[in-house]
Formats: structure tokens, C-alpha cells, sequence
């Protein structure tokens, strides 16, 4: 286990660049020509912040950005080419998910993949009603955005 220590991260010269720096968490942060008055500046401040952050890193060091929904639909995408085919032709199922991929991609591309709920596919229905789909077509439609999150989830795409 390793040993709590009262030392703080050294202000150093990186000698090819030959400017100031400081390692937080395993990256290093440059601060300016090394010795100038702004880059120990530069230097109290992210030690104020690491310290009042109680010596963790910030949450967002520990984030990556959230996936949107069109990067799961290329991801499915991808994976739908292979799977939905029959003696190595493409099969009429995905085609039928062409359409739901497009109009997935129309309504909430950019949106990030866990905030598409219940809402949000309670609309897309609507859109499919005032289009003309009969009830077993919108079924289909509906069944088919499921798997798709369905498997996004599977691949650890989205919680």
C-alpha cells in the first residue's frame, strides 16, 4: 500500500522544451518558459486546485465524453451488415433497420445515447403514426430501435 506523503508535486524544467512543468495524476501540465512569474502563477493554481480537491483528480480527468446516439448507430450499424444477412446475401431486416437508423439519425443524432428514453422514442412514434405506418409497422419500427439499444448496452456502449 503505498505511503500518504505531505510533498507536493515539484515545479521542474523540461529540458527540450525548456518549459515549466508539473505532473498531476500521470500528465504533465506545461506552465510557461521555466522561472517566469506567470508560470509559478500557473503552477500555485493547479496546486490550489489539486489541493482542494483533496489531493483526487477532478472528475471530469476521470470522464470521457458521453456517446451520442449516431455513434451508436454507426457502431450498430456496422455490426447489422454481418449479422442480418442469409447465404451471404443482405436480408430484407436490414433494410427495415436502414429506415430506423435514418430516421434515429434525423431526430437525435446528437444527442448523448443515455438521455434517449422513453420520451424521446414515445416521439419518434408520433412521427411514424403521422407518416402513415400502420400499427404492426410502427411495432416493427419500435422493436427494431430496442435491439439496437438493446445491444449498444450488451457492448457496454451505453449504461
Amino acid at each position: 500500500m503505498p505511503r500518504y506523503t505531505s510533498a507536493l508535486p515539484k515545479y521542474r524544467k523540461h529540458r527540450a522544451s525548456g518549459q515549466a512543468v508539473v505532473t498531476l495524476f500521470g500528465k504533465d501540465h506545461y506552465l510557461g518558459p521555466h522561472g517566469t512569474k506567470s508560470s509559478k502563477v500557473e503552477y500555485d493554481r493547479l496546486i490550489a486546485e489539486y489541493l482542494a480537491n483533496g489531493r483526487r483528480p477532478p472528475a471530469d480527468l476521470d470522464q470521457k465524453p458521453p456517446i451520442t446516439v449516431i455513434e451508436v448507430l454507426a457502431a450498430y450499424w456496422k455490426h447489422a451488415r454481418g449479422y442480418y444477412r442469409k447465404n451471404g446475401k443482405p436480408t430484407s431486416e436490414l433494410e427495415g433497420m436502414r429506415l430506423v437508423v435514418r430516421d434515429l439519425k434525423c431526430e437525435f443524432g446528437q444527442l448523448p445515447a443515455e438521455s434517449f428514453g422513453p420520451l424521446a422514442l414515445k416521439r419518434l412514434r408520433e412521427g411514424w403514426i403521422a407518416r402513415g405506418l400502420t400499427r404492426s409497422g410502427v411495432n416493427r419500427f419500435q422493436s427494431r430501435v430496442t435491439r439496437i439499444f438493446r445491444w449498444a448496452a450488451g457492448e457496454e456502449l451505453t449504461p
